[in-house]
């Protein structure tokens, strides 16, 4: 065999092997999509067991009826969920299961999440909006300060030296606050050896925000944060419910799935004064307990952090579907702690309010599950065979 048929040959084997693996790739996520579906749907028919309120065989009908325009792949089981939980029989709510393998699948690059949402490049991303101040960032084991310029262990030691306080955070994989440390008043030997033995390989360190009186009387051992939703739809970013979430029991995170509790906020910006767990039962012990006597706060902030997110979202047109956290400051202006870009489930925004997409919630199903689905673009094997 000459050496052009040899090449071509293993020109072929090369694309075949090419071929092969990107199909592999690309079946992974939609493979990973589909687990999660299971996931929740099975999470959701275990919480089920313990409601109490029931939805008629007529309802059960209609339900169905709707969902059936779009897809056949529905259960029950949330629509189950919500009616035990606020009451409301509104078809147009959105399952965690639908939601997690169509709706998030259709609308974010599940292929680019996991860069955009390494928390220590959320300052170049999301350069000039307001976030916790980065004292240094420490990426991939490697030290870097707050302008991303290369310094050494002991000129980390020395920036942290300098601060009474400061937040320490795994920048990857990590969730449900998991991975965030508070350090105060750590000495230089406490310095060295956090920075001698890091707990991860990717992390931030920052400021320590202060959060208004408000957010205070509800958990002052946390920084309590309003998630709230962006989503686009004909070239137009909208946001869906919010709520605010809050540490409980000296927790230094707010997240449900440590304990925390969440308020809703409704659509005139009253914070309503109902505290659900992260199964979505209410906590009727915790306004006694806490001494809060005052009744659907007025959050007159919430224009300016719907205006800040919505802005924000335009850097990421990635991600249509984004879930934000953000802090209140002293001065009851916004701070964008962090955003979610993949696993953005809205069951916690939507418990006790209205359908996630609202008066829209017809026009995205059906651009969901009828309109061309797009490929998501992300590794080409032709780039490394």
């Amino acid at each position: 065999m000459n050496l052009i048929s040899m090449n071509n040959l293993i020109k072929k084997y090369e694309d075949l092997i090419g071929i092969y693996y990107q199909r592999k790739y690309e079946n992974y996520y939609k493979k990973l999509y589909k687990l999660s579906k299971i996931s929740y749907r099975l999470e959701i028919k275990q919480r089920n067991k313990l409601n109490k309120c029931k939805i008629t065989k007529n309802e059960k009908k209609d339900i169905k009826k709707y969902w059936k325009n779009y897809t056949k792949d529905f259960k029950i089981y949330a629509h189950k969920y919500y009616v035990d939980k606020n009451g409301k029989k509104d078809k147009k709510f959105i399952p965690d299961d639908i939601y997690a393998e169509y709706i998030e699948q259709y609308y974010n690059n599940a292929k680019l999440a996991p860069a955009f949402a390494d928390k220590n490049y959320f300052d170049l991303y999301l350069n000039g909006y307001s976030m916790p101040k980065t004292y240094l960032h420490y990426i991939n084991n490697c030290f870097l300060d707050d302008s991303y310029k290369i310094i050494s262990k002991d000129q980390a030691i020395n920036i942290l030296s300098n601060k009474e306080s400061f937040v320490v955070k795994q920048t990857i994989g990590s969730s449900g606050g998991a991975g965030v440390r508070v350090c105060e008043k750590y000495n230089t030997d406490k310095i060295k050896k956090l920075l001698e033995y890091p707990f991860s390989s990717n992390l931030i360190f920052q400021e320590k925000i202060k959060q208004c009186d408000l957010f205070n009387k509800f958990s002052s051992s946390s920084i309590n944060t309003i998630r709230i939703y962006t989503y686009w739809y004909n070239d137009e970013i909208y946001v869906s419910n919010s709520v605010l979430r809050i540490g409980v029991n000296g927790s230094k995170t707010d997240n449900a799935s440590g304990g925390g509790l969440s308020f809703q906020i409704d659509d005139e910006d009253k914070l309503i004064l109902i505290p659900r767990d992260i199964l979505g039962r209410i906590d009727t012990e915790f306004i006694k307990n806490n001494n809060i006597n005052y009744n659907n706060e007025k959050l007159y902030f919430m224009n300016n952090v719907k205006s800040l997110v919505k802005s924000a979202a335009m850097r990421l047109p990635h991600f249509k579907i984004i879930s934000w956290d953000i802090a209140i400051s002293e001065e009851y202006k916004p701070i964008l702690i962090e955003y979610n870009v993949a696993n953005t489930i809205p069951d916690i925004n939507q418990i006790g309010a209205h359908p996630f997409f609202g008066e829209l919630t017809d026009k995205i199903l059906e651009e969901v599950f009828k309109g061309k689905k797009q490929k998501k673009e992300g590794l080409n094997t032709d780039q490394y065979i």
